[in-house]
């Protein structure tokens, strides 16, 4: 009887054993190769275009292309004249979708006239008054904020095809039917005096970004315009 019991310890005992060696043994393990994931950015790109172009029914002063190719001069502006000037912003290519903004720059005699100083220059009001003129005569979908831009609304995208009559590329021209007019109040004081109006044009992507309910970029800074500046 003792003999027995003393056999059943022994292979409890090798059991235990096994179990030891077993817990030792290596994982089987394995390795892939790499794979390269390439993931290319794509980029905002617009155009201004500008174009002068004589009216039927009123008159309009037509502006000729200076030397260095930016814009047009208009030569023998009278108060009360209507200008032609058609600026027309567009996206170039078929990636992204984009918001677009401008800048209007007014310089007289080679001096920018911002609104701060309109009202301390000689023809300062004279460049106010013009600029409001311009501020309430805008395209469609275009509106003025404080923070000095003009805001367009929709969204420039890929021409759709199956509107004809419509480019979604292209943004309608800032100035309303592609003219301002120059105030009726002009006096002497801006007689011999050469201006200019200068547009500069901003766009961001329109994907993951959402304008302010003002149509206002927040913070979004521009780091470099894709037209001429003054």
């Amino acid at each position: 009887m003792r003999k027995k019991n003393l056999i059943v310890t022994a292979a409890a005992v090798s059991l235990v054993g096994v179990v030891g060696i077993g817990s030792t043994l290596a994982y089987f393990t394995d390795k892939t190769g790499e794979k390269n994931n390439v993931v290319t950015f794509g980029h905002v790109k617009i155009e201004l275009n500008e174009t002068s172009h004589a009216g039927q029914d009123e008159k309009v002063v037509i502006g000729k292309e200076n030397d260095d190719k930016t814009g047009f001069i208009y030569s023998n502006v009278m108060p009360g004249d209507t200008v032609s000037k058609d600026v027309i912003i567009n996206k170039t290519d078929t990636l992204a979708d984009c918001y677009i903004r401008a800048k209007i720059n007014f310089k007289v005699d080679d001096k920018i006239v911002t609104d701060a100083d309109a009202e301390e220059t000689k023809y300062g009001k004279d460049i106010a008054e013009l600029q409001n003129n311009i501020r309430a005569n805008l395209g469609e979908g275009w509106t003025y904020n404080a923070d000095g831009y003009y805001y367009y609304k929709p969204v420039l995208t890929a021409d759709d095809k199956a509107t004809p009559d419509i480019d979604e590329s292209k943004a309608v021209s800032i100035f309303k039917d592609g003219k301002f007019s120059i105030p009726a109040t002009w006096g002497n004081e801006a007689a011999d005096h050469e201006f200019v109006i200068g547009v500069q044009a901003e766009a961001v992507q329109a994907d993951h970004f959402t304008p302010a309910a003002d149509g206002t970029w927040g913070n979004i800074t521009v780091e470099s315009y894709v037209t001429p500046e003054l």
